[in-house]
């Protein structure tokens, strides 16, 4: 590059100015569209869509304290929830996001952070989907289940953790639906991360208080530091539980956890490539994507059973 610019002086300032814009350019580009990991090309993390270049809502929501939380993808469509249960609906194609309409959960209130969302697509259909909103609060220990298309949203049925020895009062957690059929509580208490595995109840029961007598399964780790590796949001998808963690001043990564063995298979460290509060991930149509606060959505090679092939 020196010999070059060098070469670019003998012709003037104007000159030399074109050649470093040009060259600023480029490596903004490579260096914004494929953040290596250490990895195969294929499998490399892209940015390939921004919140920000096709509308401004979720950026300004952030700005109002409406920060981006859980996102889904389902049947083409885009949701990307923000704290308090406002939605921001976008068609999903190869290379854009078009923005659809904004609209408002049932649930919305100031103690749903909607940390972590997933879509149970055994219920859902080509005309709405049913969607599990995880309120993630320590005074709101509740899984809130929407009906929900890109024009409205309908509450059909609130979940809520009782009295329970395995899921303490004091323990902070994302509640999900997994692929699997069950419910899936992620949540921390001290040193302990905790991971549940629950009935899920009958949909058509509009409240649903949970015991000890639900759960199906659990197991921990007892070296877990919120302050290291903050809980972000998760899926559960073939056998395997994704767990988001990570804010812009600490550790950030994906736990990939086998639901049977309970084996932690693999850590996705990604602290010294991408500097940003991690929130959500998601899989559709071959692919995985990472979302994260600054409203950018990161796009990977979908992950096959074997784990060892994800990014």
């Amino acid at each position: 590059m020196n010999t070059l610019l060098q070469s670019c002086k003998q012709y003037g300032t104007k000159s030399y100015r074109r050649v470093l814009f040009l060259y600023l350019l480029i490596f903004f580009q490579l260096f914004s569209c494929n953040v290596s990991l250490d990895i195969t090309d294929d499998n490399s993390l892209k940015i390939v869509y921004s919140f920000e270049q096709y509308t401004c809502e979720s950026y300004l929501a952030w700005k109002d304290g409406l920060a981006s939380q859980g996102c889904a993808i389902y049947d083409g469509y885009l949701y990307q929830f923000r704290h308090s249960g406002m939605v921001d609906c976008y068609e999903l194609k190869d290379d854009s996001l078009v923005f659809i309409n904004k609209i408002a959960l049932n649930s919305l209130g100031s103690n749903n952070h909607c940390n972590s969302v997933q879509f149970d697509r055994n219920k859902s259909n080509s005309n709405y989907g049913i969607i599990y909103v995880s309120a993630s609060v320590i005074n709101n220990r509740a899984c809130y289940v929407e009906r929900i298309c890109t024009t409205h949203s309908e509450l059909i049925q609130t979940i809520k953790i009782g009295t329970s020895t395995i899921i303490p009062s004091t323990m902070g957690f994302n509640f999900q639906v997994g692929d699997d059929g069950y419910l899936w509580l992620v949540g921390y208490f001290d040193s302990t991360l905790r991971f549940v595995k629950i009935r899920k109840p009958d949909i058509s029961i509009p409240n649903v208080t949970l015991s000890d007598e639900d759960i199906i399964d659990y197991w921990e780790r007892k070296d877990y530091n919120y302050e290291n590796e903050a809980l972000q949001g998760m899926k559960i998808y073939e056998g395997h539980l994704y767990l988001v963690y990570g804010g812009s001043y600490n550790r950030r990564g994906i736990w990939v956890y086998n639901t049977e063995t309970h084996h932690l298979e693999r850590n996705i460290d990604m602290t010294g490539s991408l500097f940003e509060e991690f929130e959500d991930i998601e899989f559709y149509n071959n692919y995985g994507y990472l979302f994260v606060l600054s409203n950018y959505i990161y796009r990977f090679c979908c992950p096959s059973k074997d784990v060892n092939s994800m990014i």
